[in-house]
Protein backbone atom coordinates (compact mmCIF):
# COMPACT_ATOMS: atom_id res chain seq x y z
CA UNK A 1 0.00 0.00 0.00
CA UNK A 2 1.40 3.41 -0.99
CA UNK A 3 1.99 6.11 1.63
CA UNK A 4 -0.61 8.40 0.01
CA UNK A 5 -3.33 5.75 0.14
CA UNK A 6 -2.39 4.85 3.71
CA UNK A 7 -2.60 8.49 4.82
CA UNK A 8 -5.91 8.91 3.01
CA UNK A 9 -7.38 5.95 4.89
CA UNK A 10 -5.97 7.08 8.26
CA UNK A 11 -6.74 10.79 8.11
CA UNK A 12 -9.90 10.95 6.01
CA UNK A 13 -11.79 7.66 5.62
CA UNK A 14 -11.34 6.37 9.18
CA UNK A 15 -12.51 9.62 10.85
CA UNK A 16 -15.62 9.70 8.64
CA UNK A 17 -16.47 6.15 9.71
CA UNK A 18 -16.00 7.17 13.36
CA UNK A 19 -18.27 10.24 12.90
CA UNK A 20 -20.99 8.13 11.31
CA UNK A 21 -20.64 5.59 14.11
CA UNK A 22 -20.91 8.42 16.65
CA UNK A 23 -24.20 9.66 15.21
CA UNK A 24 -25.53 6.10 15.20
CA UNK A 25 -24.70 5.90 18.92
CA UNK A 26 -26.14 9.35 19.75
CA UNK A 27 -26.48 12.85 18.31
CA UNK A 28 -24.19 14.33 21.00
CA UNK A 29 -21.40 11.84 20.42
CA UNK A 30 -21.72 12.30 16.66
CA UNK A 31 -21.54 16.09 16.97
CA UNK A 32 -18.43 15.90 19.17
CA UNK A 33 -16.83 13.49 16.70
CA UNK A 34 -17.71 15.80 13.78
CA UNK A 35 -16.21 18.86 15.48
CA UNK A 36 -13.09 16.86 16.32
CA UNK A 37 -12.87 15.77 12.69
CA UNK A 38 -13.03 19.37 11.41
CA UNK A 39 -10.36 20.38 13.92
CA UNK A 40 -8.19 17.51 12.66
CA UNK A 41 -8.72 18.64 9.04
CA UNK A 42 -7.74 22.20 9.97
CA UNK A 43 -4.63 20.93 11.72
CA UNK A 44 -3.65 18.84 8.71
CA UNK A 45 -4.37 21.64 6.23
CA UNK A 46 -2.59 24.39 8.18
CA UNK A 47 0.76 24.10 6.31
CA UNK A 48 -1.12 24.29 2.98
CA UNK A 49 -3.06 27.33 4.18
CA UNK A 50 0.17 29.08 5.14
CA UNK A 51 1.80 28.15 1.81
CA UNK A 52 -1.17 29.51 -0.14
CA UNK A 53 -0.94 32.78 1.77
CA UNK A 54 2.80 32.86 1.14
CA UNK A 55 2.35 32.20 -2.57
CA UNK A 56 -0.22 34.97 -2.84
CA UNK A 57 2.07 37.41 -1.02
CA UNK A 58 4.92 36.51 -3.35
CA UNK A 59 2.67 37.01 -6.37
CA UNK A 60 1.75 40.44 -4.96
CA UNK A 61 5.47 41.29 -4.72
CA UNK A 62 5.38 41.27 -0.91
CA UNK A 63 8.56 39.33 -0.20
CA UNK A 64 8.64 39.91 3.57
CA UNK A 65 5.06 38.65 3.94
CA UNK A 66 5.82 35.63 1.75
CA UNK A 67 8.76 34.75 4.01
CA UNK A 68 6.52 35.12 7.07
CA UNK A 69 3.88 32.71 5.76
CA UNK A 70 6.33 30.14 4.41
CA UNK A 71 8.14 30.40 7.76
CA UNK A 72 4.92 29.53 9.56
CA UNK A 73 4.37 26.55 7.24
CA UNK A 74 7.93 25.38 7.87
CA UNK A 75 7.56 25.69 11.66
CA UNK A 76 4.61 23.29 11.65
CA UNK A 77 7.20 20.60 10.72
CA UNK A 78 4.62 19.23 8.29
CA UNK A 79 5.33 21.49 5.35
CA UNK A 80 7.60 19.05 3.55
CA UNK A 81 10.82 19.56 1.65
CA UNK A 82 9.23 21.92 -0.86
CA UNK A 83 8.29 24.37 1.87
CA UNK A 84 11.83 24.41 3.26
CA UNK A 85 13.37 24.95 -0.19
CA UNK A 86 10.91 27.73 -1.03
CA UNK A 87 11.55 29.46 2.29
CA UNK A 88 15.33 29.28 1.88
CA UNK A 89 15.09 30.71 -1.64
CA UNK A 90 12.89 33.59 -0.48
CA UNK A 91 15.34 34.30 2.33
CA UNK A 92 18.13 34.49 -0.25
CA UNK A 93 16.11 36.89 -2.40
CA UNK A 94 15.71 39.05 0.70
CA UNK A 95 19.49 39.04 1.25
CA UNK A 96 19.73 36.65 4.21
CA UNK A 97 22.70 34.69 2.87
CA UNK A 98 23.66 32.90 6.07
CA UNK A 99 20.11 31.94 7.03
CA UNK A 100 19.34 30.76 3.52
CA UNK A 101 22.53 28.69 3.25
CA UNK A 102 21.90 27.10 6.65
CA UNK A 103 18.35 26.06 5.72
CA UNK A 104 19.41 24.77 2.29
CA UNK A 105 22.16 22.68 3.89
CA UNK A 106 19.90 21.31 6.62
CA UNK A 107 17.25 20.34 4.07
CA UNK A 108 19.81 18.79 1.72
CA UNK A 109 21.15 16.59 4.53
CA UNK A 110 17.71 15.46 5.74
CA UNK A 111 17.19 11.73 5.25
CA UNK A 112 13.79 12.16 3.57
CA UNK A 113 14.98 14.64 0.92
CA UNK A 114 14.66 13.13 -2.55
CA UNK A 115 17.47 13.19 -5.10
CA UNK A 116 15.44 15.57 -7.26
CA UNK A 117 15.12 18.05 -4.41
CA UNK A 118 18.83 17.67 -3.62
CA UNK A 119 19.59 18.76 -7.18
CA UNK A 120 17.27 21.76 -6.80
CA UNK A 121 19.03 22.66 -3.56
CA UNK A 122 22.45 22.38 -5.21
CA UNK A 123 21.36 24.84 -7.88
CA UNK A 124 20.33 27.29 -5.17
CA UNK A 125 23.48 26.80 -3.11
CA UNK A 126 25.37 27.83 -6.26
CA UNK A 127 23.53 31.16 -6.07
CA UNK A 128 24.60 31.48 -2.44
CA UNK A 129 28.21 30.94 -3.48
CA UNK A 130 27.88 33.58 -6.19
CA UNK A 131 26.52 36.09 -3.69
CA UNK A 132 29.37 35.27 -1.32
CA UNK A 133 31.83 36.20 -4.07
CA UNK A 134 32.69 32.69 -5.27
CA UNK A 135 31.45 32.97 -8.86
CA UNK A 136 33.88 30.38 -10.29
CA UNK A 137 32.76 27.82 -7.71
CA UNK A 138 29.13 28.64 -8.44
CA UNK A 139 29.65 28.17 -12.17
CA UNK A 140 31.46 24.88 -11.62
CA UNK A 141 28.61 23.57 -9.47
CA UNK A 142 25.99 24.47 -12.07
CA UNK A 143 28.03 23.08 -14.97
CA UNK A 144 28.30 19.71 -13.22
CA UNK A 145 24.62 19.79 -12.32
CA UNK A 146 23.26 20.66 -15.75
CA UNK A 147 25.25 17.83 -17.32
CA UNK A 148 22.76 15.41 -15.76
CA UNK A 149 19.88 17.53 -14.45
CA UNK A 150 18.51 20.13 -16.88
CA UNK A 151 15.93 22.64 -15.68
CA UNK A 152 14.91 26.13 -16.72
CA UNK A 153 16.15 27.56 -13.42
CA UNK A 154 19.64 26.14 -13.94
CA UNK A 155 19.74 27.53 -17.48
CA UNK A 156 18.67 30.90 -16.06
CA UNK A 157 21.29 30.95 -13.30
CA UNK A 158 24.25 29.63 -15.27
CA UNK A 159 23.41 31.80 -18.28
CA UNK A 160 23.56 34.90 -16.13
CA UNK A 161 26.71 33.87 -14.25
CA UNK A 162 28.63 33.57 -17.55
CA UNK A 163 27.59 37.18 -18.25
CA UNK A 164 28.53 38.32 -14.74
CA UNK A 165 31.97 36.75 -15.11
CA UNK A 166 32.45 38.44 -18.48
CA UNK A 167 32.77 35.20 -20.45
CA UNK A 168 30.60 36.57 -23.24
CA UNK A 169 31.31 34.00 -25.96
CA UNK A 170 30.45 31.21 -23.55
CA UNK A 171 27.41 33.19 -22.41
CA UNK A 172 26.18 33.53 -25.99
CA UNK A 173 26.64 29.85 -26.76
CA UNK A 174 24.95 28.77 -23.56
CA UNK A 175 22.07 31.27 -23.67
CA UNK A 176 21.26 30.22 -27.24
CA UNK A 177 21.13 26.64 -25.96
CA UNK A 178 18.91 27.83 -23.12
CA UNK A 179 16.60 29.48 -25.65
CA UNK A 180 16.20 26.14 -27.44
CA UNK A 181 15.38 24.50 -24.11
CA UNK A 182 12.74 27.08 -23.14
CA UNK A 183 12.05 29.96 -25.50
CA UNK A 184 9.11 31.20 -23.41
CA UNK A 185 11.04 32.01 -20.24
CA UNK A 186 11.50 35.76 -19.80
CA UNK A 187 14.76 35.54 -17.84
CA UNK A 188 16.36 33.28 -20.45
CA UNK A 189 15.37 35.86 -23.07
CA UNK A 190 16.74 38.67 -20.91
CA UNK A 191 20.05 36.81 -20.48
CA UNK A 192 20.36 36.45 -24.24
CA UNK A 193 19.42 40.06 -24.88
CA UNK A 194 21.95 41.28 -22.32
CA UNK A 195 24.62 39.06 -23.88
CA UNK A 196 23.98 40.63 -27.27
CA UNK A 197 24.21 44.07 -25.65
CA UNK A 198 27.64 43.42 -24.16
CA UNK A 199 28.81 41.96 -27.47
CA UNK A 200 27.65 45.25 -29.09
CA UNK A 201 25.16 43.37 -31.26
CA UNK A 202 22.47 45.94 -30.54
CA UNK A 203 20.03 45.12 -33.36
CA UNK A 204 19.86 41.47 -32.24
CA UNK A 205 19.38 42.60 -28.65
CA UNK A 206 16.58 44.89 -29.79
CA UNK A 207 14.81 41.99 -31.50
CA UNK A 208 14.87 40.02 -28.24
CA UNK A 209 13.62 42.86 -26.06
CA UNK A 210 10.94 44.01 -28.47
CA UNK A 211 9.35 40.56 -28.24
CA UNK A 212 9.79 40.46 -24.46
CA UNK A 213 8.20 43.83 -23.76
CA UNK A 214 5.05 42.78 -25.60
CA UNK A 215 4.64 40.08 -22.93
CA UNK A 216 4.71 42.68 -20.11
CA UNK A 217 7.34 41.03 -17.88
CA UNK A 218 6.92 41.76 -14.18
CA UNK A 219 10.56 42.43 -13.24
CA UNK A 220 12.79 45.44 -13.97
CA UNK A 221 15.72 43.95 -15.92
CA UNK A 222 14.10 43.67 -19.39
CA UNK A 223 12.98 47.31 -19.31
CA UNK A 224 16.34 48.55 -18.05
CA UNK A 225 18.31 46.46 -20.54
CA UNK A 226 16.03 47.42 -23.42
CA UNK A 227 16.53 51.03 -22.39
CA UNK A 228 20.32 50.86 -22.61
CA UNK A 229 20.05 49.05 -25.94
CA UNK A 230 17.82 51.83 -27.29
CA UNK A 231 20.32 54.36 -25.98
CA UNK A 232 23.03 52.73 -28.09
CA UNK A 233 20.69 52.90 -31.09
CA UNK A 234 20.32 56.69 -30.54
CA UNK A 235 16.65 56.43 -29.58
CA UNK A 236 16.90 58.40 -26.35
CA UNK A 237 13.20 59.19 -25.83
CA UNK A 238 12.27 55.52 -26.10
CA UNK A 239 15.20 54.63 -23.85
CA UNK A 240 13.94 57.05 -21.20
CA UNK A 241 10.48 55.49 -21.33
CA UNK A 242 11.86 51.98 -20.94
CA UNK A 243 14.14 52.81 -18.01
CA UNK A 244 11.32 54.78 -16.39
CA UNK A 245 9.11 51.69 -16.70
CA UNK A 246 11.82 49.67 -14.91
CA UNK A 247 11.31 51.87 -11.83
CA UNK A 248 7.78 50.44 -11.48
CA UNK A 249 9.19 47.07 -10.41
CA UNK A 250 11.08 46.09 -7.28
CA UNK A 251 14.59 44.70 -7.38
CA UNK A 252 15.81 42.09 -4.92
CA UNK A 253 19.10 40.61 -3.75
CA UNK A 254 19.24 38.29 -6.78
CA UNK A 255 18.39 40.96 -9.36
CA UNK A 256 21.05 41.68 -11.96
CA UNK A 257 20.45 45.43 -11.63
CA UNK A 258 19.92 47.64 -8.59
CA UNK A 259 17.50 50.48 -7.91
CA UNK A 260 20.51 52.80 -7.84
CA UNK A 261 21.63 51.72 -11.33
CA UNK A 262 18.15 52.26 -12.73
CA UNK A 263 17.80 55.70 -11.15
CA UNK A 264 21.29 56.74 -12.22
CA UNK A 265 20.66 55.70 -15.83
CA UNK A 266 17.29 57.49 -15.89
CA UNK A 267 18.89 60.69 -14.60
CA UNK A 268 21.72 60.36 -17.10
CA UNK A 269 19.34 59.93 -20.04
CA UNK A 270 17.11 62.77 -18.88
CA UNK A 271 20.00 65.19 -18.39
CA UNK A 272 21.25 64.53 -21.91
CA UNK A 273 18.08 66.17 -23.18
Amino acid sequence: MSKKIKNFLIYFISPIIIVIGGFIFSKTVGTIALVAYFLLLYYLMLPNIYRIKGSKSYGDDKLADAIKWYGKAYKTKRGGTGTAVSLAYLMLKKGDIEGSESLFTKTYEASDTSEEFRNVIKSNIALVKWKKGNIDEAIEMLEKLIAEFKTTNIYVSLGYLYIAKGDLEKALEFNLEALEYNDANSIILDNLGETYYWLERYEEAEDIYEKMINKNPKFPEPYYHYGIVLEKLDRRDEAIQMVKTATNFKTNFLSSVTDEQITEKLNELTEKG
